[in-house]
């Protein structure tokens, strides 16, 4: 990643991918899609952030969809 490249943070990326699941898809599809980030990024962050990190974009989710 250079300069100008900027990554989303895998909170970001997590709750995407459950607003997505929460319009009617399949919780399948969201565990899917965060097993998919968790190994891409598993390799750059301890195992311990990202769960921390999809933990944290999960209550925000609920929080959205309760507002």
């Amino acid at each position: 990643g250079g300069p100008g490249i900027i990554q989303p943070s895998v909170p970001e990326i997590v709750a995407e991918i459950s607003r997505r699941a929460s319009k009617g898809k399949d919780k399948v599809t969201e565990e899917a899609s965060i097993v998919q980030l968790m190994k891409t990024t598993l390799c750059k962050r301890p195992r311990e952030e990202v769960t921390d990190d999809v933990d944290e974009a999960r209550r925000k989710a609920e929080l959205e969809e309760q507002a």
